[in-house]
């Protein structure tokens, strides 16, 4: 019934599914309100100094080249910084006002409506013609087949129930506000310019009024998985990957909400270096899998490329960080993360896509490698299209093996692997050519 009223839908399993991911963070949100440790003060806090940063990111979606601190010193010094197009300060300048006025309007607990909106639009676009006005024009998305509505009427009457919805669904939770609005809005696109922006400003609006830290959409981390879950949702109306997206986001942004507050008491020397020997068995995670995805690629173009095949392959630079790490190695899942996806085409023959995501060893893969810590894990897309996006595979759906990881007590070249038949140890090189197989074997059976 959240939905209803919105151009959204959840096939009903998706739906329970979705409504239990809402209903698990609102809980967590509370008990940490219980203990005191997310105050409104400390959201405050959080907003505070996190703010360039949200500023820096948001802009550079869009092509901005500043970074961090160059954002700050843009906003607060009012300089021109050599080697960067003016207008990126400006933009700075301009978004930085638009959410010192979010903050403030956070506080006053209304909903969200088409005043409030035009009001940050004309902010972000300070002193640009049709600052804070619906256009008048037709526009085409870069990269996108979606085609936003044409006319002035057509866009009021789609903004207006956007309104409405907002309107009428003033007590839904925070992060699902967040999602719909910003899904919905950037699939109108009411703006001739400054859409983006506008649409990731409303869904900090919305979170900071629930009393939850904004979530931070960063350039070379997230802008693949924003981007194609954004695209989902235009195609078919499909919320899920958003809502998943957006919901991996902001546990982030709990996370380190909890642990920017935690470490201002200060870390002791032996803490600090053993956080350096944890940054290291990251960064070796992170490159093993970035090496493995490399030569997965090489080897399904050299297998089908002969055949008049095609790959498409998007590896996703999020990786771990070692907050996501601490947690795998502790058995708690993290809301998982995407490693590549690959799509394998031959002509006449079955499309194979298989999306390769993060989790926390399996007990089998604890008892073969003698340590937790994460792997890798196969799914393909959902075909009910809703909630999750992507179902988890094995076996016989799964390229070779079910389960795989590095082994981090080596030079990141030594594999685990896991199939039904049991557990392999592999080189980067041949399990790549493994994988391979696996993705050939998966069109030849359809």
């Amino acid at each position: 019934m959240l939905l209803e009223g919105s151009p959204y839908s959840l096939s009903p399993s998706g739906l329970t599914a979705a409504w239990q991911a809402v209903c698990t963070v609102s809980d967590e949100l509370d008990v940490l309100r219980a203990q005191g440790r997310l105050s409104a003060e400390v959201v405050t806090q959080y907003y505070g100094r996190t703010i360039f940063e949200q500023v820096a990111e948001s802009n550079a979606l869009e092509g901005s080249t500043l970074s961090i601190g160059e954002t700050e010193a843009a906003v607060l010094k009012g300089i021109t910084l050599t080697g960067h197009d003016p207008g990126y300060v400006r933009d700075a300048q301009s978004l930085y006002a638009a959410m010192q006025r979010l903050a403030e309007l956070a506080r006053t607990g209304a909903p969200t409506d088409l005043e409030t909106l035009k009001e940050l639009h004309e902010l972000i676009l300070e002193g640009r013609r049709l600052a804070g006005e619906f256009r008048r024009n037709p526009v085409a998305i870069r990269g996108s087949d979606h085609r936003p509505p044409k006319t002035r009427a057509e866009i009021m009457d789609q903004m207006e129930h956007w309104e409405a919805w907002s309107q009428s669904r003033a007590d839904a939770p925070a992060i699902l506000r967040a999602v719909v609005l910003h899904a919905w809005l950037t699939h109108i696109h009411p703006f001739g310019d400054g859409n983006g922006r506008t649409a990731r400003a409303i869904s900090t609006l919305e979170l900071l009024r629930g009393g939850s830290p904004p979530v931070i959409i960063k350039k070379v981390k997230h802008r693949n998985q924003y981007l194609d879950s954004l695209a989902a949702s235009d195609a078919g109306g499909d919320l899920g990957p958003f809502l998943e997206f957006l919901l991996r986001r902001h546990h982030e942004s709990v996370r380190t909400l909890l642990h920017m507050s935690t470490e201002a008491a200060g870390l002791t020397v032996p803490q600090a270096k053993l956080l350096q020997a944890q940054q290291k068995r990251v960064d070796l995670w992170n490159r093993a899998v970035e090496l493995l995805a490399v030569g997965l690629e090489d080897r399904l173009t050299s297998l089908v490329g002969p055949l008049g095949g095609a790959v498409r392959f998007k590896v996703f630079p999020e990786g771990l960080d070692r907050d996501d790490f601490t947690e795998l190695w502790a058995r708690r899942a993290i809301s998982q993360s995407w490693a590549f996806r690959a799509t394998v085409v031959i002509p006449g023959l079955p499309t194979v896509e298989r999306l390769a995501g993060i989790g926390f060893r399996s007990e089998v893969m604890e008892q073969t490698t003698q340590e937790r810590g994460p792997s890798l894990f196969w799914s393909r897309r959902n075909p009910e299209l809703s909630y999750p996006p992507w179902s988890a595979v094995t076996g016989a759906d799964a390229p070779r093996y079910d389960e795989f990881t590095c082994d981090l007590t080596a030079v990141g070249d030594r594999w685990f692997a896991l199939s039904p038949q049991g557990a392999v140890k592999l080189t980067t090189s041949e399990l790549a050519d493994q994988l391979a197989q696996g993705f050939a074997a998966l069109a030849q059976e359809g």
